[in-house]
């Protein structure tokens, strides 16, 4: 049997710092904006600045999920657990940042 390891609030914030640098370096890498990526999901640039500088305080699956899917990375390496949602589709309106 597994047991669960216990993760303390500095292990947790090192982790997440850790998962920020990543998400940040694939994004630069990849040539992709802030303002490429909220035109794609049809949220504003500042919706997806937030989810991705200050996740996990600011969440949306929805987001999270394109960006994953436009790096073609598996989610988990960028967010660090897995999506309510499997599928990623494009909205016709705007919608509020937290999905």
């Amino acid at each position: 049997m597994k047991s669960k390891r216990i993760i303390t609030g500095h292990a947790k914030k090192m982790r997440e710092d850790r998962l920020f640098k990543a998400r940040k370096t694939l994004i630069l890498q990849s040539g992709l904006t802030m303002a490429q990526i909220a035109r794609e999901v049809n949220r504003t640039q500042q919706a997806v600045q937030a989810i991705v500088n200050r996740f996990p305080e600011k969440k949306s699956a929805y987001i999270q999920e394109y960006i994953a899917y436009r790096l073609n990375v598996p989610y988990e390496k960028l967010w660090g657990d897995v999506p309510q949602r499997h599928s990623i589709t494009i909205p016709d309106k705007k919608r509020p940042v937290n999905d």
